[in-house]
């Protein structure tokens, strides 16, 4: 009874009993689906992989701060230098105007005076002349720009006077910088006076010394050292700076009428 006890089998679980080939097949599902996965995902994962060797990085170091200037303004010699230059080279020159009110002309005529005094004690402008009996009729606002350097301009004031109607036939035209007040260029003319008769050319061995004066004058007021042009012995005279980069030329009796200008 014993022996035949233990040759008995052994007593069911209950549990399913696996195969090998079911594992086999539940591997290859597993792998198949891992493939897929890989198939899906890898690209991307090695693009952005070889996007990060390939393009540059991002560094980030210390830098000085740099304070940016504005551009220098130019002094009143290198406007005057500027102005001839572009009158010499008309083709690098671009010109703008705008006409102004006649109550800013009457502003910047109130501001010319104290310039104009400064010429007379200079001797570059007449002492007979009677603001009193001028009136601005006309401001128009003029910049010159280089057009081989735009950051070059000079902005300036074309100023016309006149003498009421019925007065004295007074009248004076004032170019001064628009930044400084300064006249860069004036005409004037004076009442006609019948008793005096001149002829700039035929007259001119004695009106050159009073050319002179006034060229020199002028030159003083704007803080020029002005040299003569040797060759002058007649109207106009011809003065400019040392350097020759700034050119004046001056028409008129200087008695009656005067016409200083920049060329």
């Amino acid at each position: 009874m014993k022996a035949e006890r233990f040759r008995q089998a052994p007593p069911k679980t209950g549990r399913p009993t696996v195969t090998i080939s079911r594992w086999k097949h539940f591997l290859t599902v597993f792998l198949s689906l891992i493939a897929v996965a890989a198939a899906a995902l890898l690209p991307p994962a090695l693009s952005r992989v070889r996007d990060q060797f390939s393009l540059p990085g991002v560094h980030l170091e210390s830098a000085v701060p740099v304070t940016l200037e504005p551009d220098a303004a130019l002094s009143l010699k290198e406007k005057l230098a500027l102005i001839c230059r572009m009158r010499q080279e008309s083709s690098r020159m671009i010109t703008s105007a705008r006409e102004l009110s006649k109550d800013e002309a009457a502003a910047v005529w109130e501001s010319a005076k104290p310039e104009l005094e400064l010429m007379i004690k200079c001797g570059a402008f007449p002492a007979e002349y009677d603001f009193s009996l001028s009136a601005a009729t006309q401001l128009t606002l003029v910049v010159y720009t280089d057009t081989e350097d735009l950051s070059q301009s000079v902005s300036i004031w074309n100023l016309s006077l006149a003498a009421p109607e019925g007065a004295s036939d007074h009248y004076l035209s004032l170019s001064l910088d628009a930044e400084t007040g300064r006249i860069l260029e004036y005409s004037f003319t004076l009442p006609y006076d019948s008793s005096i008769s001149i002829d700039s050319d035929e007259d001119a061995p004695y009106l050159l010394p009073l050319w002179e004066n006034t060229a020199k004058g002028f030159g003083e007021y704007l803080g020029i050292d002005c040299q003569l042009n040797a060759a002058s012995s007649s109207c106009p005279l011809e003065f400019s700076s040392k350097d020759k980069k700034i050119r004046y030329a001056l028409y008129g009796d200087g008695v009656t009428d005067m016409r200083i200008i920049l060329f």
